[in-house]
């Protein structure tokens, strides 16, 4: 899990929404 923040926070999105939209489906598929 610390492994994806550091890859989404060092990950440059076109904008905000798309990276925070992109990050809870990331941490849905990691929580299933």
């Amino acid at each position: 899990m610390i492994e994806y923040i550091i890859t989404t926070t060092t990950t440059t999105a076109p904008t905000p929404i798309q990276s925070t939209t992109s990050f809870y489906q990331h941490g849905l598929s990691i929580a299933i």
